[in-house]
């Protein structure tokens, strides 16, 4: 029953750091699908989720519990901002390609970000996402002539895992967002790149779970980290 109704907690997004957070709920599906993939379910079980999903979506529509919530995305945009003045001027990387990463990639273009590089695992993930990106802002653009045009041409650029040390001579801001079993961002690796940037601060930013950024990260000089417990300001 513990586990019963902490899945119903779950889907209503009352288990969430940003109390009903509205993209726990579609996570929780999908979830569920790819597990269905696997081996099918028992009826109990079975039960159990189809009664979730409608518990959930009954808690959203007669409380209104995700009016004003915000994302954990969002959040990790907006305490990117209180660090930097201005984001137009400044270059992200966004590790990880998957929806988490996909929203996080588009608060970051709605608050003017100068360029946006993708990375991730599968390097094809990280293509069709800046390609998506891209297009958007080209039919923005489109639609709509005050919109911020593109200078030097297309704002988001995926590269290949192989090269997340060289994208990290080059940006001012990392969110990563992979959910790897362990962390992708090593001391060594952000040691090489302080080494190279002379000075230049690192603002990073993990909201992956577990860790995609090494504690020890943090030790590191003129590299500053921020995870899930400093979001709680924003929200």
């Amino acid at each position: 029953m513990n586990a019963a109704g902490h899945l119903f907690r779950v889907s209503a997004g009352l288990e969430s750091m940003m109390l009903g957070e509205p993209q726990i709920s579609g996570q929780l599906k999908d979830a569920y699908r790819r597990a269905r993939r696997d081996r099918e379910p028992g009826p109990g079980l079975l039960r159990a989720f189809q009664g979730c999903f409608r518990a959930g979506k009954r808690v959203r529509t007669e409380t209104k519990i995700n009016e004003g919530a915000v994302s954990v995305a969002f959040a990790a945009v907006e305490l990117a901002k209180k660090f930097f003045e201005s984001l137009h001027r400044q270059r992200a990387l966004l590790l990880g390609a998957g929806e988490t990463g996909a929203l996080a990639a588009r608060h970051f273009l709605a608050q003017e970000i100068g360029h946006l590089t993708v990375i991730n695992r599968s390097p094809q993930r990280a293509v069709d996402l800046a390609a998506a990106l891209n297009r958007e802002e080209r039919n923005l653009e489109s639609r709509d002539p005050r919109a911020r045009g593109l200078e030097s041409g297309d704002r988001v650029l995926a590269r290949p895992w192989a090269e997340l040390g060289a994208a990290l001579d080059q940006v001012d801001i990392v969110l990563s967002t992979t959910g790897a079993p362990e962390p992708v961002i090593t001391p060594d690796l952000v040691r090489q790149a302080a080494d190279r940037r002379c000075g230049k601060p690192l603002f990073m930013l993990d909201i992956a779970v577990p860790r995609d950024i090494h504690p020890d990260v943090g030790l590191i000089e003129d590299t500053f980290v921020f995870g899930l417990d400093d979001l709680d300001e924003i929200v």
